[in-house]
């Protein structure tokens, strides 16, 4: 095997509502037969890409986070601090002064506690997910990328409870408490490997394909404030970032999704069609098998 501990690598990024699209990229890459060897995911990533290592049952991935959207939503209880997305109703007088009120009161929540939310509400969904069992027992091998606060580097969590191993990798920093693991304090892996690409080369991927579904940088013309341009400093940042980690990978797929706010998971059916039609382009395309050679070979010749 050589250096080499694993053959192809699926890697999953973060995106909140828009890693849906994940599930899609998976059931099309089951359909051709193609099973990684190695998973890692950040973030919604990491919820998805832990699921499916766990069980290798597309079917219920969707099924599960499909029933729990419509149980729960995103207007009730879980994710209830969010602003309304994409209501497509114009706002009166009373939303205008309700939601005056929920940011001033998120803001000076925000700075006298670590978290907005309790760690519950995002233990809930999870608990739900996944079976209450080692991330080292999950079918494929998985793992889950986070940031370390006290450290301030990249983590790459592969050992230890699954629902531990994803909740510090979707713990959004502010939103939810992090995670105390050993010398470390855990969250969301998205500011660190947003497409966590280098973390599965790190573990001895020899080929590489990645899911990105974040939000594409778009150019700007004007600023209404130092906010704004500190936030603006920071997707740059980000997106350098997540440029190095895709240049690593052998195949990128990138679903259509930067329509859909992060925080909208009513379009849960919308972003998985999307991640099933970015995937068949991919396979479809002709320089696919010349991009990954010699281990698409071997699949081709157990397909057909």
């Amino acid at each position: 095997m050589g250096r080499f501990k694993y053959k192809l690598a699926l890697v999953l990024g973060g995106g909140g509502a828009r890693g849906l699209a994940h599930i899609g990229v998976i059931r099309e890459l089951v359909k051709h037969k193609i099973v990684p060897d190695l998973i890692v995911g950040t973030s919604m990533g990491a919820i998805v890409g832990g699921m499916y290592a766990q069980t290798l049952d597309i079917d219920y991935v969707e099924a599960k986070i499909t029933e729990f959207v419509e149980r729960f939503g995103t207007k009730g209880k879980w994710l209830g601090f969010l602003d309304r997305v994409e209501s497509g109703n114009k706002e009166d007088l009373f939303h205008d002064v309700a939601n005056y009120i929920k940011k001033h009161y998120m803001k000076f929540k925000a700075l006298t506690t670590i978290s907005l939310e309790e760690r519950d509400l995002l233990y809930e969904p999870l608990n739900e997910f996944f079976s209450d069992d080692q991330i080292e027992n999950t079918k494929i091998p998985f793992a889950a990328v986070s940031i370390d606060l006290w450290g301030g580097r990249q983590i790459v969590v592969d050992k230890g409870t699954i629902i531990g191993a994803v909740y510090s990798s979707a713990a959004v920093q502010g939103v939810f408490p992090p995670l105390e693991y050993g010398d470390k304090l855990l969250a969301d892996g998205g500011p660190v490997a947003i497409v966590p690409v280098e973390a599965a080369r790190a573990m001895g991927a020899k080929y590489v394909v990645a899911a990105d579904v974040s939000m594409k940088l778009k150019r700007e013309t004007s600023f209404n404030n130092g906010l704004g341009i500190i936030l603006r400093s920071d997707s740059v940042s980000q997106e350098r970032l997540k440029s190095f980690d895709l240049s690593m990978a052998d195949l990128v797929i990138s679903p259509r999704v930067n329509a859909v706010h992060w925080a909208n998971f009513g379009k849960i059916k919308f972003c998985i069609k999307r991640g099933e039609m970015a995937a068949r382009g991919v396979l479809k395309d002709s320089s696919f098998e010349n991009r990954l050679k010699p281990w698409w070979k071997r699949v081709i010749h157990l397909s057909g």
